[in-house]
């Protein structure tokens, strides 16, 4: 998971539940049960037995809480760090359930914005069932660029958001399909000090509720650093006065990725991700280009298009070294307050290490060079992990 962006869940800013959506993966692996283990100092939590390195299998594993440290590097935000605290429930793994994990965290950043988050997810009926809830809330700094251009306009939304969705397997297939809610009040002001002039329409209080139905299909053979296998999922969601929500707009996402590693040493990966609004969105709900290298909101529109490969090469069961490559594209109708016609490439270079060797999980940095800056990123897992369901 790239922790430094933002989850598509909270356009409002709500950092802290892209967090809970990447830790509920340390659940989906079977090797993440503890049955009749002996108890393990600290230590011995954090070393592999088979090679001695430094390894946190036996610590996730162990169930019960776990804090999650986590640090933030998108520069939309600012520098910062924050800490969750999950709760790993294990019993319903031997069922073919996920691990159902409960979670609170807060964050900070340099930029001064602050957020608390809880959540909780997992699965019923031997996984047939896949369930999320979340809430968050706290005081973001954002910043956006009006139709594209170079003088940039600083906000502060005041936010607060609340997400549930459940999703039932369709037949025997990998393909789930179920309802979400979500529900967000989010006060935006500016927080311009250069005095650039700020339009009264993006300036406001507004209360959104959302509808909405999803999609998903998963055959990756790892949640977290998958090597073969696909993941796609579909999104609409309708805000409408009709359930409460102050404006009134569709909005779509659509996304898919793909993994193959032809021998042990190589895996070749491909995403493609589309997100849209149609209708009356507030400006800071307009999609912008996801990829590595590229900054948080630097590139709205009401239709936006980013596609990304990456090629990782295996230098020994722990090492491993990536490049990537990306491409994005917006489009903006009479819709968009706020965007532009633009198209932005990007590309970097990465390190893995295998931090989680029985559930097959790395962690690393990578280093993107975008169309205006170079950004690194803290990545845990797979770069596009926010976006794989």
């Amino acid at each position: 998971m790239a922790i430094a962006k933002l989850s598509g869940m909270a356009r409002a800013g709500m950092l802290g539940i892209a967090v809970f959506a990447a830790s509920a993966a340390f659940g989906e692996d079977e090797s993440t049960t503890v049955e009749d283990q002996p108890k393990l100092s600290f230590s011995q939590m954090m070393t592999d037995p088979e090679d001695g390195k430094f390894d946190v299998s036996a610590f996730l594993g162990r169930g019960g809480f776990i804090p999650l440290p986590f640090v933030i590097t998108e520069p939309a935000l600012g520098k910062g760090l924050g800490m969750a605290l999950a709760f790993f429930d294990n019993s319903g793994v031997p069922n073919g359930e996920d691990t159902t994990i409960s979670l609170v965290g807060a964050a900070g950043t340099t930029n001064g914005s602050q957020l608390a988050f809880a959540g909780r997810q997992g699965s019923l009926q031997g996984g047939d069932i896949k369930y999320r809830v979340a809430l968050g809330g706290g005081s973001v700094n954002l910043t956006f660029f009006p139709n594209i251009g170079s003088t940039p306009l600083e906000f502060n939304n005041k936010a607060w958001l609340f997400f549930a969705d459940a999703r039932k397997r369709l037949g025997n297939s990998q393909f789930f399909l179920g309802p979400s809610l979500t529900l967000n009040r989010s006060n935006i002001s500016p927080n311009n000090d250069n005095g650039t002039p700020i339009p009264p329409s993006l300036s406001q209080t507004i209360d959104q509720a959302a509808l909405g139905l999803e999609l998903t299909f998963d055959s990756r053979d790892n949640p977290h650093t998958p090597r073969n296998g696909l993941s796609a999922s579909l999104s609409v969601k309708s805000f409408s006065p009709t359930w409460g929500s102050d404006s009134e707009f569709v909005a779509s996402k659509l996304f898919g990725a793909g993994f193959f590693s032809p021998d042990e040493n190589w895996t070749f990966s491909a995403m493609g991700l589309y997100e849209g609004t149609h209708g009356d969105a507030p400006f800071f709900m307009e999609p912008s280009i996801s990829l590595r290298g590229v900054p948080y909101n630097r590139y709205q529109g009401d239709q936006v298009f980013s596609t990304e490969i990456e090629i990782r090469r295996q230098v020994d069961p722990r090492w491993s070294v990536l490049g990537f490559a990306g491409y994005g594209a917006t489009q903006a109708s009479g819709t968009s307050v706020i965007g532009g016609d633009f198209e932005a490439f990007a590309y970097g270079v990465g390190f893995r290490y295998r931090i989680a060797r029985k559930m097959g999980m790395d962690l690393g940095i990578d280093y993107a060079i975008g169309p205006e800056a170079n950004i690194w990123y803290i990545t845990l897992g797979q770069a596009w992990a926010r976006h794989m369901k």
